[in-house]
């Protein structure tokens, strides 16, 4: 009954170093998280990164965004690591689209998108399921 959250953590860049420390420890934000949103944050060079990275390719660092668990879509992208412009980001998503069950749209499971995305082929390896989601 929640979006899912994603943050594809790319070491090598500062920007996604600060919106670990300005963003994801704001506690407005925390709250905001943990009320309406599974958080996955993946590093971008691990198996379930990579797999991400094909599936939804980023074109800027940091790189978040949110995916609907009933189909996988990805939503919306964003990559500001302003503590507020985050806070108002994510209430106005929310204030935009109804929660995923109270939708009429077929409904998938964040077990099934993550089933999905670890059958991507990595350099002709199947992935691995072994991701983990993690509710802030």
């Amino acid at each position: 009954n929640v979006w899912l959250l994603v943050d594809v953590h790319n070491e090598q860049e500062f920007a996604c170093k600060v919106l670990n420390r300005d963003v994801w420890y704001d506690e407005r934000i925390k709250t905001l998280i943990r009320e309406n949103f599974i958080f996955w944050q993946v590093p971008m060079k691990s198996e379930e990164g990579e797999r991400f990275l094909n599936f939804y390719p980023v074109e800027k660092w940091p790189s978040y965004c949110v995916i609907d668990p009933r189909t996988g879509e990805r939503l919306v992208t964003w990559d500001t690591t302003d503590a507020d412009v985050v806070y108002q980001l994510l209430n106005d998503f929310l204030g935009d689209r109804p929660n995923p069950n109270d939708a009429d749209e077929p409904k998938q499971t964040v077990a099934e998108v993550s089933k999905n995305i670890s059958k991507i082929e990595l350099n002709g390896k199947p992935g691995s399921t072994s991701g983990k989601l993690m509710v802030s």
